[in-house]
């Protein structure tokens, strides 16, 4: 054995043949390149390199829209490592802000990353839209949504926020990642869910959409700042007190986390790093 011939012909050199047969070089030095992704309006795809079991990953939620002056909430930053298996295949949706406009404006939306059969691994909820008379809301690091100021409840377990239709006519709220926010008043522009696309709520009667991710939209009679879209999603707030929806919520199943709500301004955007990688099974023999 002391003179055996690896696969590359080298008498005593180290490179083996992986499962697929390909000549390998357990020793060298591969540069793993981070991708970010800041598209607006469609589901990536990104397939985990060759030999790589464990990403870096970090999340950002994106800004509600502003109004009067008044700034949208910020969107959530999640981060951590994620085991993973070289070829898998993640999806990555990215939440867009909502538009500046005045009275009320829309929710963020919320930043995803999940596995292809749509098992969430890490998620940054969208901060919520300005009014005239009031800031929105941060993407908050819990679970949960914000509550849209006790009308609105927020959405719990990955699901989307409550409208405010316990508040008169109230508005929708905002879409979380198993279910779009519920639209049961008249002032709707509810959110949708990752698994239904993640789109922004509509506008309603004049009034501002929501950022994809699954932001609510409002209605221009002043209906309160549209929620904040995430893992769960924001609650609705009543119409026409000036106040603004609650923040989307995040999920991380990493290990080293860093999460901090509130952090990021304007667009979403999601950044993959390879950290790990790994000799392929072989029996080398004799």
């Amino acid at each position: 054995c002391a003179y055996k011939f690896d696969c590359m012909g080298i008498c005593g050199g180290v490179f083996i043949e992986d499962a697929c047969d390909n000549c390998y070089d357990p020793n060298a030095i591969i540069e793993l390149d981070q991708v970010t992704y800041n598209h607006l309006g469609i589901i990536d795809n990104y397939i985990v390199p060759e030999n790589v079991t464990s990403l870096f990953i970090e999340v950002y939620g994106a800004q509600g829209g502003g109004s009067c002056g008044n700034e949208g909430g910020y969107g959530a930053m999640m981060s951590g490592e994620i085991e993973v298996v070289p070829g898998q295949e993640l999806q990555i949706l990215v939440g867009g802000q909502a538009p500046n406009i005045d009275n009320a404006a829309g929710g963020g939306g919320g930043s995803f990353v999940a596995s292809l059969d749509n098992t969430p691994l890490i998620i940054a909820g969208g901060g919520s839209g300005a009014t005239c008379s009031s800031e929105g809301n941060p993407g908050l690091i819990t679970e949960n949504g914000g509550d849209g100021d006790s009308c609105g409840n927020a959405g719990t377990s990955g699901n989307g926020g409550g409208d405010a239709s316990n508040c008169s006519c109230g508005a929708g709220g905002a879409g979380g990642f198993y279910t779009d926010g519920s639209n049961g008043g008249c002032y709707g522009g509810y959110g949708t869910a990752f698994v239904n696309g993640g789109f922004g709520g509509a506008e309603v009667s004049g009034g501002a959409i929501g950022g994809f991710g699954g932001g609510a939209g409002t209605h221009n009679n002043n209906t309160g700042g549209g929620a904040g879209g995430g893992y769960s999603g924001g609650g609705a707030p009543y119409h026409g007190n000036g106040y603004s929806g609650g923040g989307g919520g995040s999920y991380n199943i990493g290990i080293n986390q860093v999460n901090q709500e509130g952090q990021n301004q304007g667009d979403g955007y999601v950044t993959i790093t390879p950290i790990g990688q790994t000799e392929p099974e072989c029996d080398l023999g004799c």
